[in-house]
């Protein structure tokens, strides 16, 4: 995935072929190692909290366990804000359709668009409130052009509102 995106920088490839090759060497193996570790961590720590604990003692919630211990490699990768986000949020639908199917909780005609739903809420009152939060100068421009706001980054006029309060 990471050389069939750099495949959209192909311009830099032609112009500086050989940094543009190691970055992406660098990246696809920094990728193979955190991806290799969490999957190891993984496998490692179900075989530790099966050997080490009774059957009795979080019979399900050791694997649950397992894929927290899963995650700390990506706290390692520094670029890792968007793969964190994907495996959170894929843990988050994994724990709500095992609830579902469990019975713990009911699922609900048009759940997802609920879901959606607040989550555009809380990205709007982050925007809001902390528009440099949102990562991405485009990405803060287009959601303040979704909210009905125009097409202007919320944070370079924060900021502009801020230098011209300090003036006065």
């Amino acid at each position: 995935m990471t050389l069939a995106f750099s495949l959209l920088k192909y311009k830099s490839l032609l112009a500086h072929p050989i940094s543009s090759v190691n970055a992406l060497s660098k990246r696809i193996i920094s990728m193979t190692a955190v991806l290799s570790t969490a999957v190891g961590s993984t496998w490692g720590s179900v075989c530790l909290l099966n050997s080490l604990l009774p059957r009795r003692v979080l019979p399900t919630k050791r694997f649950f366990l397992s894929g927290a211990i899963a995650g700390m490699p990506f706290a390692f990768l520094g670029d890792s804000r968007g793969h964190f986000l994907y495996f959170f949020r894929m843990a988050l639908y994994s724990a709500w359709k095992a609830g579902v199917k469990r019975g713990l909780w009911r699922g609900r005609k048009g759940g997802e668009l609920w879901l959606f739903v607040l989550s555009w809420a809380i990205i709007g009152s982050i925007l809001e409130g902390k528009p440099s939060a949102v990562q991405g100068r485009g990405i803060r421009k287009g959601l303040a052009w979704m909210r009905g706001d125009g097409l202007v980054d919320p944070a370079e006029k924060r900021k502009a509102k801020k230098s011209a309060g300090k003036r006065n």
